[in-house]
């Protein structure tokens, strides 16, 4: 499986939306919300990449869950995830 790379602007719509999908993986609702407050307190674009890319690692180390690989099939769609 491969994920999305950190230039995909759909990581910074994830981390500036707060609860936009039903997750299926706690930990995913967790980090979002986190990330969400984090850029809310300083949008600077440097803390947007931090998040986004905090955000990508989270997916990449937990990828071999069924919970997570639905998430991310939610957000980028069936095609997104090889």
């Amino acid at each position: 499986m491969q994920l999305p790379s950190a230039r995909n602007p759909i990581w910074k719509d994830l981390i500036r939306r707060d609860n936009q999908y039903q997750f299926d993986f706690l930990a995913t609702k967790i980090i979002l919300s986190r990330l969400n407050l984090r850029c809310r307190l300083n949008n600077s674009p440097e803390e947007l990449d931090r998040c986004v890319n905090e955000l990508r690692a989270f997916f990449e180390k937990n990828l071999y869950l069924p919970k997570v690989q639905n998430d991310l099939k939610r957000v980028f769609g069936e095609g997104a995830i090889i």
